[in-house]
């Protein structure tokens, strides 16, 4: 059973308490309430035979009315009882599922962990090898490899990367660095190692499952992040912190801008004032 179905649970329980003790209340006082009435009821030695008749019987009916709804008490304490040990039972089992739920998560970013070092170490060989073998790599400098995905250019990306052109900041971008008949695989590559830092724009496509160019330029920026720390920037475009911290735990917890708080000129003077710390 889920955790939210467990505390749906407790709170329906919860609420089937607080209306048998109500319940409960109101039977004990209807219960005083006809005690009182019945000890009002006096037998006088004037009255007459049919009158202390009439008396008795509303005596009677009233003790008997008593004993009626002390018995409904007596069920709803039985009931109050039942559905208290429900509760104590419910409660537990959140518990371990909220337990199972946190082992869950460590083991999941552990193993995020061990991919990330793996893929690091990956990374740093492939790129010593090509740094071998590729003498002609470009010797441009860029401020800024802007990593995002396809279906965020027009809404987003291309005005951002206008933006941060526009304040003389140099920009890998892949619409304008990549020439027709290249490898786009070497030139993201030669993107990624000659620039200072990474902004990764993430957004709902950029975490879709299946993306693969997202998931390769992540892996190289983490390679630069590895070496030189603070080289990833993110930007959250129509992005919250749960979903950063389900794709990624280790980029929720980088500083980052959020296109909820920062319109894209904004954005790119805040780019500027970190280039012009590090020159």
């Amino acid at each position: 059973m889920s955790i939210n179905q467990n505390i749906r649970d407790i709170k329906n329980i919860k609420r089937r308490i607080s209306r048998l003790q109500k319940s409960k209340v109101g039977a004990e006082t209807r219960a005083a309430n006809c005690d009182v009435e019945a000890a009002k009821i006096k037998i006088n030695s004037s009255d007459s035979s049919s009158r202390i008749k009439s008396k008795q019987r509303k005596m009677n009916k009233l003790q008997n009315d008593a004993s009626d709804y002390r018995k409904k008490s007596a069920k709803y304490s039985k009931d109050i009882a039942k559905e208290n040990k429900k509760l104590f039972e419910t409660t537990n089992k959140l518990e371990d599922e909220r337990q199972k739920e946190s082992r869950k998560q460590e083991k999941a970013l552990k193993d995020f962990q061990n991919l990330y070092e793996s893929r690091v170490k990956d990374m740093e060989e492939n790129m010593i090898a090509e740094d071998n073998l590729n003498n002609d790599v470009s010797n441009d400098e860029f401020d800024f490899f802007i990593s995002h995905a396809y279906e965020d250019k027009k809404s987003f990306v291309d005005e951002f990367v206008r933006e941060l052109r526009e304040l003389d900041l140099k920009v890998w971008y892949d619409d304008s660095n990549i020439p027709w008949g290249v490898s786009l695989r070497e030139e993201i590559d030669k993107g990624l190692r000659n620039s200072k830092y990474g902004i990764v724009i993430l957004s709902p496509s950029y975490i879709e499952e299946g993306k693969y160019w997202t998931k390769k330029e992540l892996s190289g920026l983490f390679q630069k992040e590895s070496i030189d720390k603070g080289k990833i920037v993110p930007v959250w475009y129509n992005l919250n912190k749960s979903d950063v911290y389900n794709y990624s735990p280790m980029i929720s917890d980088m500083k980052a801008l959020t296109s909820a708080n920062f319109t894209p000129s904004e954005m790119a003077k805040e780019f500027k004032k970190i280039i012009d710390m590090t020159n």
